[in-house]
């Protein structure tokens, strides 16, 4: 990702996989078209949700302003392997913090710059 405006707040930002289909162009905090998220911004309460998966595939902690990698864990490369075996199921992730305070903002995928946009890169582990 490409930072535009790092965070100074005190607490990583969690990755979550989200669980069912959203519009990138339509979706909001409350509304994920089709239909609302069942909590805003597909938040995570004490029991399961049916938007966001409730295990974590990645942190970002972003304090100054250019590019940032983000080292998915092992559920993270497991999920991407899913993806990868069945496209359907790639309902892409959400950030989330609860005690950060300040957010994070990051190019997306219109940045008029190609290399700003966010970008998922495999590398083969090696034998």
């Amino acid at each position: 990702l490409r930072i535009t405006n790092p965070t100074t707040g005190p607490t990583p930002f969690n990755v979550y996989p989200l669980m069912r289909p959203w519009s990138d162009t339509n979706a909001t905090w409350v509304f994920a078209d089709p239909g609302n998220w069942t909590l805003p911004g597909a938040q995570q309460d004490a029991g399961s949700s049916p938007d966001r998966g409730g295990y974590l595939i990645g942190q970002m902690s972003p304090k100054v302003e250019g590019p940032v990698e983000i080292e998915f864990t092992a559920a993270g490369i497991n999920l991407v392997q899913t993806w990868i075996n069945d496209p359907t199921k790639n309902f892409g992730f959400v950030f989330d913090t609860r005690d950060n305070g300040d957010g994070v903002f990051f190019s997306s995928a219109t940045a008029p710059t190609p290399g700003d946009r966010p970008r998922l890169t495999i590398e083969l582990a090696p034998l």
